[in-house]
C-alpha cells in the first residue's frame, strides 16, 4: 500500500520531497520519480518543481508526492 498523495497538496516552501510523474504526461509511459522542490524566481523563465540531479531541471508532469519524514524534517533548499 502507498500513501502517495496529490502534488497539489506538497509543501512549497523550499522542502524536498520525493514526487511521481507521467512520462510525456501520459499514464500509458509510464511513471518518472524525483527528489524536487518548489522554487519561484522572477529570473527563471518558468517557475515551479524543479530538480538539481544531475542539473537544475525544471519537472513536469508531476502528479503526486511521497510525504516521509525526511519531507517533514529536511531544512529548506537554498539557491543563490
Amino acid at each position: 500500500m502507498t500513501d502517495w498523495k496529490s502534488i497539489n497538496d506538497a509543501p512549497k516552501d523550499g522542502r524536498p520531497v520525493w514526487a511521481r510523474g507521467y512520462n510525456g504526461g501520459s499514464i500509458l509511459n509510464g511513471y518518472h520519480y524525483a527528489l524536487v522542490y518548489w522554487h519561484e524566481d522572477e529570473r527563471l523563465p518558468v517557475n515551479g518543481w524543479w530538480t538539481t540531479a544531475p542539473v537544475m531541471e525544471h519537472m513536469e508532469f508531476l502528479v503526486e508526492y511521497l510525504p516521509t519524514a525526511f519531507t517533514e524534517a529536511a531544512p529548506r533548499i537554498l539557491l543563490s
